[in-house]
């Protein structure tokens, strides 16, 4: 997706008819069942990843988009600072985790995002075992 950030857009603005796209989803579909997931909770689950997924391309691309319309040399240390310097008795938090806010590692985000919701499902396959 990130290859093509457009096609974010065409997947929350349509409904999932074109083979590729329903291919996609018998495979996921087989995956969740195969892992022991009931009939209903296939598609919740299926639905979680896909939001998950697309909601993460979709804040990427757009802080990157945001990032190179910003034409300033040092725009991240610009925006750094913004945050480092709010005032901290009401902005703790923001201030505190200014750098890591500014400067994200896309992948590494990504791959925690994606574990900590795999290892949630999991849990709750568990759970119902």
């Amino acid at each position: 997706l990130k290859a093509y950030p457009s096609a974010v857009e065409i997947f929350t603005a349509t409904i999932a008819m074109s083979y590729h796209r329903l291919l996609q989803i018998e495979w996921l579909y087989g995956v969740l069942a195969k892992a022991g997931f009931t009939d209903k909770e296939i598609p919740w689950a299926a639905s979680m990843i896909k939001n998950c997924v697309l909601g993460f391309v979709t804040e990427e691309v757009r802080i990157t988009s945001l990032s190179v319309q910003d034409e300033s040399e040092d725009k991240n240390e610009k925006y750094t600072s913004f945050f480092e310097n709010l005032p901290n008795d009401q902005f703790y938090y923001i201030n505190r985790l200014a750098n890591e806010t500014t400067k994200p590692d896309w992948d590494e985000e990504f791959q925690f995002v994606i574990a900590v919701l795999l290892d949630g499902l999991i849990a709750k396959l568990k759970e119902s075992t």
